[in-house]
């Protein structure tokens, strides 16, 4: 267990100097991007995985993928909105990012003692992936198409 958290932290480190690389805002999306489907990808070979070495790799991935995500989805929600809400939309933006993990966690344990650990994973992984898919296929609708103000 040591072992695949410390990896996930190596990842994580790569995935934040490769963010911190990234200087316009298309480049941050392209991030944003590349960071969900990674992090959904690692997340659904760990869980199919029974070998410890892939596991270790899926786990780099993770965390690189889950980084870029979280920086790029933070940068980005607070360059698009305006000064005069970015407080308000901020405080929303985290009870929604942090506040609503605790109730994640036990549909995910609730899944995991009905399904087993390894199908809840994947499941996991498969529904960050069908997010991305929706991300993917509605960026022109949410104004991700223009520079911000």
């Amino acid at each position: 267990y040591g072992f695949l958290v410390a990896i996930q932290g190596l990842g994580s480190v790569v995935g934040a100097v490769t963010l911190a690389s990234r200087v316009s805002t298309r480049g941050m999306r392209n991030n944003l991007l590349v960071g969900l489907f990674l992090s959904a990808i690692g997340i659904v070979v760990f869980g199919i995985s029974r070998s410890f070495p892939l596991s270790l790799a899926a786990q780099f991935v993770i965390g690189a993928g889950l980084t870029n995500f979280r920086a790029s989805n933070n940068t980005l929600v607070q360059m698009f909105v305006n000064d005069d809400l970015r407080g308000r939309v901020m405080s929303t933006y985290q009870l929604a990012a942090v506040g609503m993990t605790p109730i994640g966690a036990l549909e995910v344990g609730y899944m995991g003692s009905h399904l087993g650990p390894m199908k809840a994973v994947v499941i996991c992984g498969l529904i960050i992936l069908l997010s991305g898919i929706v991300l993917l296929t509605s960026l022109k609708s949410v104004g991700m198409d223009e520079e911000p103000s």
